[in-house]
């Protein structure tokens, strides 16, 4: 922003000064919501097995230019059932989780809207499930909550 400035009085120029104080913080750039760094972490190979129902969930996540990439999978007896292509990456100065899976015609988008020293919330109040993803970090790995209203799930995923 660029502001003119002549000598006037001094009722001018305390005007002056208000205006590029105000100036400056509209002058600003817009602060981004997450970070890819925060979230390195996840970088590498993750799984949750639920020995109960014989069900292992994996997720393998890695870099590829300005984001990561992700890929998850549910297998039962050694054949993954479910597949799913995740990534993470700034979409207007918002992290924003991508999920494209069999059963869409296309990926959706979920959006960082809550972040804490160790758990990020992704939701889309649009998608039918799950509206939100949430994961947390703790000292054995990560849980990972996928829910909506009606429904939701926990895994909780160590590092292989």
């Amino acid at each position: 922003c660029l502001i003119y400035y002549s000598h006037k009085p001094d009722f001018m120029k305390k005007a002056f000064l208000l205006l590029l104080v105000i100036s400056s913080f509209s002058c600003s750039t817009k602060t981004q919501m997450g970070s890819m760094d925060k979230i390195s972490w996840l970088l590498g190979e993750w799984v949750s097995d639920e020995s109960k129902s014989g069900i292992i969930t994996k997720e393998t996540w890695w870099n590829e230019g300005d984001k990561m990439l992700g890929k998850g999978q549910v297998i039962k007896n050694d054949e993954a059932t479910f597949i799913e292509l995740l990534s993470l990456n700034m979409v207007n100065d918002t992290l924003t989780y991508v999920a494209d899976v069999p059963s869409n015609a296309d990926p959706v988008d979920f959006k960082l809207t809550k972040q804490a020293n160790d758990s990020w919330t992704f939701e889309n109040p649009d998608n039918d499930f799950p509206k939100s993803i949430e994961y947390i970090r703790n000292d054995l790995g990560f849980k990972a909550i996928v829910s909506s209203e009606k429904r939701s799930f926990t895994l909780n995923f160590k590092k292989i």
